[in-house]
């Protein structure tokens, strides 16, 4: 069991995770993690050999790739555990702001369930890097933006998997001026790059291979 306490933007916080049980205590009292679900398409679930016997077999390839058989089950297994904000929370501004032990126990999670060597550290944290930034981003699109100018709504709304006050911390930050400039600023960034990739989860080091 790993324990942690650390304060952000005024918030206290205590990570305990027994892998089995997650929860985050927040200014002293206790979130349940099945209490104030909002019923809709149901929260994405661990792949069934998490935590169990027998590993996912990957590797690090020479192009410092993640591959292997069961590549597609651990992309599946980081992006439910990036959006499960009782373990991860949201309110960061950045990954990097995130308390290097978290990260630390979530690489040696990795470890336990696959044969990735420790030079696959960065690759993986990488990774959930971008599955934790996507979640916040349609968390933001879905939450946010249709009720951004009714905070009666918005005060009503409970969203699965993120702490109730989590997502009033989020509404507060994505109000501000500053925020919605850079919002702005990010996606006219966007809007201007000509050619976007389509691989989806097709890694490089698979289609160098299909098309030799």
């Amino acid at each position: 069991m790993v324990e942690l306490v650390y304060e952000a933007m005024g918030m206290r916080h205590t990570h305990v995770d027994s892998r089995d049980d997650t929860q985050i205590i927040i200014s002293g009292s206790n979130v349940n993690t099945s209490a104030h679900l909002k019923k809709g398409r149901g929260r994405s679930k661990p792949i069934a050999r998490w935590n169990k016997r027998g590993k996912l077999q990957l590797e690090l390839t020479l192009d410092k790739e993640i591959n292997g058989p069961d590549r597609v089950e651990l992309k599946t297994q980081l992006g439910v555990m990036a959006r499960n904000a009782y373990r991860f929370s949201l309110i960061y501004t950045s990954f990097d702001c995130m308390p290097q032990l978290l990260l630390e126990d979530l690489w040696s999670e990795v470890k336990e369930n696959t044969t990735l060597p420790e030079e696959a550290k960065s690759y993986v944290l990488e990774d959930f890097n971008e599955k934790w930034k996507q979640g916040k981003y349609e968390l933001k699109k879905k939450y946010f933006r249709p009720y951004q100018n009714d905070p009666e709504k918005l005060k009503e709304l409970m969203v699965d998997l993120v702490p109730p006050e989590q997502f009033k911390y989020l509404v507060d930050y994505w109000k501000l001026v500053e925020t919605q400039e850079e919002a702005e600023r990010n996606t006219q960034n966007i809007a201007q790059h000509k050619f976007h990739h389509n691989l989806g989860r097709t890694p490089i080091l698979e289609l160098k291979k299909r098309y030799k």
